[in-house]
């Protein structure tokens, strides 16, 4: 036998060590010395008093014949002047040749003779003294039934012994829960919580102080009573219900299903035909690019081969001009020959269409940098009016002007824009029969931007003609086929567009919308020009 400082009491026998502590019953895991009288009980001196444990309990527990130990525990109770016991240091106990046992403590020696010691041979009779069920008392007087509820159960027992009631030890068993015993302690009283509906029997034994166990103990039945969706007829009437309605509750999930099945098949249609219609839109769009990067590729290519004729051919186109320029003043103050005057001028006239070709070419194949400044839209179309006159006809055809002073202000390169609405009206004037008048118009679109339209009330734009008046080169037959091409890049680089409406009697009208910044973003207000 081994006494340990926390770890016990420990038996070696047969190369095997069998460990007691206090979850075994011991009052203490500190064991500072074990003495054995003349009758075979283990004396055993801790810091909680010192205890007797038979040797045969401590070996049938060894031998799981029994779950826990009873000690009879011995302290100031029993006349000792504490129970702190010494030892680790000196010995901390011994037996004497007359059979008594000593044992040092903090407040002195104690001496015990085991002879002297009569156990207790009466076991102590048990009483249950009360059952709660949810907080409500049961009348153990009649037959114990508990109504519905939450299966909370508390039971308070007790045992008498005049001797030391303090060392009272029990234990219960709630047949039809527990499938053991349990070990209480000195514990008065029982928990149980969330117990089922049902019939139980409570058991409850006890032991005096020197172990001597009441095996027959005291016992009490009661019933806790279910709701009735726990009885056995509500289930026996729910499982009928069911199996009544199972068939019906199977159909109804067919049917969902099938529903769910056909919703979902409509959905993967729609999102099928919305897939192939977005393929569509998409291989539109990859052709579209496609047929866009090799009209890019082949306009670049052409306005290098145009580029490098213009300059090649503008040099002597110069000297021409000149040429028939100085034939004709020659002719005029000199030779006085009208017929060589008259075919003078055609020349400068023939050479002066060429030098403006060769401009739009140059200006349609390398066009030039934006130089982007804050400007009134009435300013700007009055502008454009006073460069038409100067550079066309001054009086044809009647140009009006219908433009509020108080409209937001556009970032634009000036001069492009004004020869744009020029070349507009120009158009107007060469190509729209039966064109009398130009009205060039501003306001605000919806959406904000700033609306430029041009339009003349000659006859329309033939409709098969119409869509591709803004295709590079194309003509009717007069004109190079790049003032309206010119045109649309010109406004497409300001961020903006241009489109075209022609209908009979109602004549033809441009519209140009630009975006508008606020007007922090601009600097000093261009309203003078």
């Amino acid at each position: 036998w081994i006494g340990t400082y926390g770890g016990g009491l420990n038996r070696f026998r047969d190369g095997k060590f069998t460990v007691y502590t206090t979850d075994d019953g011991l009052p203490d895991n500190v064991i500072y010395q074990i003495l054995e009288d003349d009758r075979g009980d283990l004396w055993m001196s801790s810091n909680r008093g010192i205890f007797r444990v038979s040797r045969k309990e401590l070996n049938d527990f060894a031998q799981g014949k029994v779950t826990s130990l009873t000690p009879s525990v011995y302290g100031t109770a029993e006349g000792m002047k504490s129970s702190e016991c010494n030892g680790g240091n000196q010995s901390a106990g011994c037996k004497t040749h007359d059979g008594r046992l000593w044992f040092p403590t903090t407040k002195g020696v104690v001496a015990i003779d085991p002879i002297r010691f009569r156990a207790n041979p009466l076991p102590p009779p048990v009483i249950i003294e009360q059952i709660k069920v949810d907080k409500n008392v049961l009348d153990l007087t009649k037959t114990a039934q508990a109504p519905p509820g939450k299966g909370e159960l508390e039971i308070t027992y007790t045992a008498l012994s005049f001797l030391d009631p303090r060392k009272v030890r029990f234990r219960y068993k709630l047949e039809g829960f527990d499938e053991h015993w349990i070990d209480a302690g000195t514990r008065r009283v029982a928990y149980y919580t969330n117990l089922p509906p049902g019939r139980y029997r409570f058991r409850v034994i006890a032991c005096n102080n020197d172990g001597v166990w009441n095996e027959t103990g005291a016992a009490v039945e009661f019933f806790l009573r279910p709701y009735f969706y726990q009885t056995g007829w509500f289930l026996a009437l729910v499982v009928l219900v069911l199996a009544s309605l199972g068939p019906s509750i199977y159909i109804l999930r067919v049917r969902r299903l099938r529903v769910r099945e056909r919703e979902l098949e409509k959905l993967v249609a729609e999102r099928t035909r919305e897939l192939a219609e977005l393929n569509r839109t998409l291989e539109e769009r990859v052709r579209e690019g496609i047929k866009a990067l090799a009209e890019a590729e082949r306009l670049a290519a052409y306005g290098e081969m145009v580029a490098g004729v213009a300059h090649e051919v503008r040099n002597p186109l110069f000297a021409l001009q000149a040429a028939a320029y100085v034939i004709r003043r020659h002719c005029e103050t000199v030779c006085k020959h009208q017929e060589m005057q008259t075919q003078a001028s055609l020349i400068e006239r023939e050479t002066q269409r060429l030098s403006r070709l060769m401009r739009d070419l140059l200006e349609f194949a390398k066009p030039r940098e934006l130089l982007l400044t804050p400007t009134d839209p009435l300013s700007l179309l009055k502008e454009a009016v006073e460069s038409y006159r100067a550079e066309h006809n001054p009086t044809f055809p009647e140009i009006v002007l219908a433009a509020p002073a108080n409209l937001p202000q556009v970032q634009v390169d000036r001069s492009r824009l004004v020869q744009v609405i020029v070349n507009l009206i120009a158009n107007a004037a060469q190509h729209a029969r039966g064109v009398t008048t130009v009205t060039l118009s501003a306001d605000l679109a919806p959406d904000g931007r700033l609306c430029l339209r041009v339009h003349n009330d000659g006859a329309e734009i033939a409709p098969d003609i119409l869509p591709r008046i803004f295709e590079p080169f194309f003509t009717t037959g007069k004109g190079s086929g790049l003032g309206l091409a010119i045109a649309r890049r010109l406004v497409t680089e300001h961020g903006g567009t241009i489109t075209v409406e022609s209908q009979p009697d109602r004549g033809t009208t441009f519209t140009i919308c630009l975006p508008v910044k606020p007007a922090k973003e601009y600097g000093t207000a261009d309203t003078d020009r």
